[in-house]
């Protein structure tokens, strides 16, 4: 698919990768999101990889955070949250029983869990006895109950809840930056919509999804490997057009929650959108950015490319080195510089 998309034969791509894994810490994920086949190494400059994040993120976020853990991140942002949760560790019995009779339908997390592992969708028609005890045995100790997402976004895929989402980058002054929106979207049967396959939507400023679903699916799917379709390749449903219920109320809601862990300087916020509003899933200090420098971002804000790495030095006042690494610095940098 990166051969028809690009133009180029496959030797030339492999050797490409190869010099781009080297010289710029682009992963193949890396190299496909940003079209880096597509791209010379004066563009490929501009954009953060994922060697590059690792560096990052301890610059700016410290190496370690309580709030890691899902049920600390609960209580710091409870306000956020419009569903019910409880701790199988920390709530009492008479809370934890409590959600089990109210809620017959719930997720189950790991609270260090990343990356959509370690949560169970759990469906009871009746209360099981000895669950509770099951699930803390699992490692399963925060409940969740189920999200009722907006009926808008639902038709995206009708299996998982469809999260909106959000990177921030906030100055030494508290002030926000928000990356290019991404309305992630299960491809399949999956509960979770952070999985292998997955179906992102790229977003404007306005929540207007401006491009076909970016797509990776899975091998001898009717789609073999391309990376832009025009439809949900289960649902059939066509997104591009279509309107984020409830969008700018996400983003004032995230700049409310980024006052409040002012520690954090780059968060991803996961968002669902319900009937009455945004809800926060979870959030997060070690955000992958790689959906917010797609390729095809370029063409929707009318930018040369969709990298990041200016804006960041800008924001944090720091400067990647050519060996990946990062030293402080403030640096003459602006906003129009950047996408």
């Amino acid at each position: 698919a990166e051969a028809r998309r690009s133009g180029k034969s496959r030797l030339s791509l492999y050797l490409d990768m190869i010099k781009s894994r080297h010289r710029f810490g682009a992963t193949t994920t890396d190299y496909l999101e940003f079209g880096f086949s597509m791209q010379d190494d004066s563009l490929k400059s501009e954009y953060i990889t994922s060697h590059m994040l690792t560096a990052l993120k301890p610059a700016v976020n410290g190496k370690e955070s309580p709030l890691e853990d899902k049920w600390v991140a609960y209580q710091r942002l409870r306000a956020f949250y419009k569903r019910d949760c409880v701790s199988l560790t920390e709530s009492s019995e008479e809370e934890i029983q409590d959600f089990l009779g109210r809620h017959p339908v719930f997720f189950a997390k790991d609270v260090t869990g990343r990356c959509g592992h370690q949560v169970v969708y759990i469906e009871q028609e009746r209360q099981e006895p000895g669950v509770a005890n099951h699930l803390r045995d699992s490692g399963l100790t925060m409940l969740e109950e189920a999200i009722v997402q907006h009926p808008d976004v639902a038709r995206f895929s009708v299996h998982s809840v469809n999260t909106l989402r959000i990177v921030t980058f906030a100055n030494d002054s508290g002030d926000l930056v928000f990356l290019p929106p991404v309305m992630r979207v299960s491809s399949d049967t999956s509960r979770t919509d952070n999985h292998y396959g997955l179906f992102l939507l790229l977003l404007d400023d306005d929540g207007i999804v401006r491009s076909d679903g970016y797509f990776q699916p899975y091998p001898g799917t009717k789609y073999g490997y391309d990376l832009l379709v025009p439809e949900h390749p289960l649902t059939g449903f066509s997104p591009k057009g279509s309107r984020v219920p409830y969008f700018k109320e996400a983003l004032d809601q995230i700049s409310k929650m980024a006052k409040l862990i002012p520690e954090l300087k780059m968060i991803g916020w996961d968002i669902a959108m319900t009937p009455e509003g945004p809800d926060l899933v979870e959030f997060n200090d070690d955000p992958g950015i790689d959906l917010h420098q797609n390729y095809y971002f370029a063409d929707i804000y009318g930018k040369p490319h969709a990298g990041i790495r200016r804006l960041a030095e800008h924001v944090f006042g720091v400067v990647f080195q050519p060996d990946l690494s990062i030293r402080q610095a403030k640096v003459d940098a602006t906003s129009s510089d950047v996408l």
